[in-house]
């Protein structure tokens, strides 16, 4: 929590020091001798009137300490959503996501998973959708169409090896290209006699994130982390998801024509690295919940952004009702306001 106007925290430690004097003066006045002849009440009640008449005062000062942290106009981060992304799925589409140890299977859940994720994006949220097994491609570029992203994850089946690298390379120069058209200036058909700087959205609102997606080991083209560089030095961070368990197998035929199981766990180190060198998340998912749960959470982390928002008025409020409380235990209890 931070404060625009901070001077007033100086008020603070004067606010006890104060109420503790005027609680010292009252008990040293002169006090006027009683006759009460029943002292066992006396001894049960006065403990009672002593921690009531203390309740009061208490409230009192505790307020003013609210009062004065607001004075001193304290914010807070808090999370407000963004106006505008662009987002790139890379799925892998090789042939391990065929496996059944995501029910039911890896390549159904990750299009489901992928689709709910899609529709739950701000409008404004420009997405693009590229699919990785020997090679990468490109099949949608970003739009804030979100019939054509549905459209192309739809498309997407299960077959060959994995490129992740190219995916990779794929989306970071789809970011690139996204960034360089976002920043191209309109020409102005009069030439402006007090031209303003051209506004380019700020990158808290507008950011660019890159959603990788994968079951296996990288099998081809470039290797994952040097692509995973380039990303870093773009300043695009990767969420890397490793889908499937250590258990998940394919039935491919061999040599012979034969049918065999070939295991195909996912690739947990290297998922984790590129997540780590682009300063994005790495999460595991072995199971369609949570694949389910995971993109939940990315939605959530790239839909907002935090900024810093005045809470004066939190403040005052509390303040106020404290006040109250004040007022109406020193009245219940005493009698009188003061």
């Amino acid at each position: 929590m931070t404060f625009s106007s901070p001077l007033w925290l100086l008020v603070l430690p004067a606010v006890p020091l104060v109420f503790a004097g005027l609680w010292g003066l009252r008990r040293n006045k002169t006090r006027y001798a009683i006759s009460f002849s029943n002292t066992a009440v006396l001894a049960s009640v006065a403990p009672s009137a002593s921690w009531r008449r203390a309740v009061p005062v208490a409230l009192l000062a505790l307020a003013f300490l609210v009062l004065a942290l607001g004075m001193a106009q304290p914010q807070a981060e808090v999370a407000v959503p963004r106006d505008e992304a662009t987002v790139i799925l890379a799925v892998d589409v090789s042939g391990s996501m065929q496996a059944t140890d995501v029910t039911p299977d890896r390549m159904t859940a990750a299009k489901k998973a992928a689709s709910s994720f899609i529709n739950k994006l701000p409008e404004r949220f420009r997405i693009a959708v590229v699919s990785f097994s020997d090679v990468a491609n490109v099949l949608a570029q970003p739009t804030t169409d979100r019939a054509s992203t549905l459209e192309a994850l739809a498309s997407l089946e299960a077959e060959g090896g994995t490129a992740m690298g190219e995916a990779l390379i794929q989306s970071v120069q789809l970011v690139q290209d996204d960034r360089e058209r976002m920043v191209l200036p309109t020409p102005a058909i009069t030439p402006s006699p007090d031209p303003s700087p051209s506004t380019v959205p700020d990158e808290r609102e507008r950011v660019s994130a890159i959603l990788l997606l994968s079951d296996g080991y990288n099998t081809t083209g470039v290797d994952p982390l040097s692509a995973a560089t380039q990303a870093h030095e773009l300043g695009v961070p990767v969420y890397s998801i490793a889908l499937g368990t250590p258990d998940g197998v394919v039935t491919v035929p061999d040599q012979f024509g034969n049918q065999r199981l070939l295991p195909v766990p996912p690739d947990y180190a290297t998922l984790e690295s590129i997540a780590e060198t682009t300063g994005g998340d790495y999460f595991e998912a072995p199971s369609e919940r949570d694949l389910q749960s995971v993109y939940d959470s990315l939605g959530e982390r790239i839909g907002y952004t935090t900024r810093p928002d005045e809470i004066t008025y939190a403040f005052s409020g509390v303040g106020a009702v404290l006040l109250l409380l004040a007022a109406l235990t020193s009245l219940l209890w005493r009698g009188r306001l003061t």
